[in-house]
């Protein structure tokens, strides 16, 4: 009734929070978990740099609630890592292969025999897999430099790789400050983004993961 506190099943819930899940940005600037949850609990916001480290941090124990990219979900539980969805938060267009400004290359068929940047494990990863099956180009023709998201960018525009595989707001930035052009769409080549947790803090706080969908 009135008067009393809820109990939450924790004192600390660690989450994570990304650029590539913006809905992430928004809860965690506007506090809508720290006002559901009070003063009983702790809410510790950890960056993930993509998918492929939201999944290491989640394995690891490190954060309770990750963001992935469907594809690396669907990784780590082929892998086995006891870690659920327990949100789809979008249908992106995130991915998408990029050349620099004066690239000679036109279409995906020209990436054999060049390199391309991509995050192993990640969206634009196994994007860069269907549009080279798609083109008909094996990948071992491809050298494929295994770059976090950001070095993928760094490389781009330093001239290091052919091409890159982006992912926004990166890919959005490279465009307007570099002219990196896009080489390749499809948006049925990413997959949705999704909210997964580990099957530990599921079996002990299924309030929490509730307050994290919930937001």
């Amino acid at each position: 009734g009135l008067g009393t506190s809820k109990a939450w099943s924790a004192k600390v819930l660690n989450i994570d929070f990304a650029t590539y899940n913006p809905l992430s940005l928004v809860v965690k600037d506007q506090g809508w978990l720290e006002a559901t949850l009070g003063k009983d609990v702790t809410v510790n916001w950890v960056k993930s740099a993509g998918s492929n480290k939201a999944n290491e941090a989640l394995r690891a124990g490190a954060i309770d609630v990750g963001s992935t990219a469907g594809s690396a979900a669907l990784l780590a539980r082929a892998n086995g890592s006891p870690i659920t969805a327990i949100d789809v938060f979008s249908q992106p267009e995130w991915a998408a292969i990029l050349v620099p400004k004066n690239s000679p290359i036109t279409n995906v068929s020209q990436l054999a025999g060049k390199s391309v940047a991509a995050t192993k494990g990640t969206d634009p990863y196994f994007f860069l897999l269907q549009a080279l099956q798609r083109a008909g180009v094996p990948l071992a023709k491809v050298e494929v430099q295994n770059l976090q998201h950001a070095d993928g960018k760094a490389a781009l525009e330093g001239g290091s790789v052919d091409a890159w595989v982006g992912l926004d707001p990166l890919m959005a930035a490279s465009e307007s400050t570099a002219g990196s052009k896009l080489l390749y769409r499809n948006i049925n080549f990413n997959t949705y983004g999704l909210l997964d947790a580990t099957d530990t803090f599921l079996t002990k706080s299924p309030d929490l993961a509730q307050a994290v969908v919930n937001a």
